[in-house]
């Protein structure tokens, strides 16, 4: 026969189901409020995280917004050095230019005067040897030396230098005035009896010439119209073209062609 079982052992097994199924249900919903409780601290940390976060973010921004505008400035500041510095720059070079300009042309100038004295050094020289000869017979020949110089002879306040080379007549007289005189002019019968003797019979060129048609001068602008002191004679005027003097043979004036080569003499006052 069969067993139905007991009914209070039924009736345990029931109770202890259900209780079972109460105390899951309790714990499900305790686990859900747990959770809910638990959700509400973790959104307040979420939130605050996504806040500090945003405040990142933000300082960051204005960190690089802020360096940005250093930097610009920066940038400004140089380029108005740099722009300074080139208009420095090329004020320094333009009066670099001029220094340049002005040295060369000093250096061009001293060139050409070292260039100056290179060309006259020989004539340099010369003068020097002359001057130290003249010095030489002022010494060996005493007043004389002294007072008209090497080569001059000395008579009555006046000077006389015989030249050693033949010209025409206006060479003479530009050589006598490189010398500071002029060609011989006589002015008296003592005069002409120096020149008879310092002249040797050389028939030297002296500062007399005709400056228009039968008009003698001398070198000094005196008018020389008289007969005195011309040879028997003379002046003749052979060919026509005879216009200065000479100091022919010692004896008195000769008139004859300007262009001829002859010796000379010059003069200078001591007074």
């Amino acid at each position: 026969m069969a067993s139905t079982g007991n009914p209070v052992l039924s009736s345990h097994t029931t109770r202890n189901t259900e209780d079972l199924e109460m105390e899951s249900r309790n714990s499900d919903e305790e686990g859900a409020y747990a959770t809910l409780h638990d959700r509400g601290p973790q959104r307040k940390k979420n939130s605050e995280k996504a806040n500090a976060a945003m405040n990142t973010k933000i300082w960051r921004l204005l960190i690089l917004v802020v360096l940005l505008i250093f930097l610009f400035l920066a940038l400004g500041v140089v380029t108005g050095f740099l722009f300074i510095s080139y208009v420095n720059m090329a004020e320094e070079q333009s009066r670099l230019r001029e220094t340049v300009s002005s040295l060369t042309s000093k250096v061009m100038e001293i060139d050409s005067t070292i260039n100056y004295i290179s060309i006259n050094a020989s004539s340099m020289t010369s003068k020097v040897m002359e001057i130290d000869s003249t010095i030489h017979y002022i010494f060996v020949n005493g007043t004389a030396g002294l007072l008209c110089g090497k080569d001059w002879t000395f008579y009555k306040l006046n000077c006389y230098y015989k030249s050693t080379i033949k010209t025409s007549w206006n060479s003479a007289k530009e050589d006598c005035e490189k010398k500071m005189s002029h060609l011989v002019i006589i002015n008296g019968d003592g005069e002409m009896n120096f020149l008879r003797t310092f002249s040797q019979k050389e028939s030297p060129w002296v500062g007399l010439n005709k400056t228009e048609p039968n008009k003698w001068q001398w070198v000094d602008g005196t008018v020389f119209n008289t007969t005195e002191f011309w040879q028997n004679g003379q002046p003749d005027n052979k060919k026509g073209i005879e216009d200065c003097a000479q100091f022919r043979e010692g004896d008195g004036l000769n008139d004859v062609d300007c262009s001829a080569t002859k010796p000379y003499i010059c003069e200078k006052e001591l007074f």
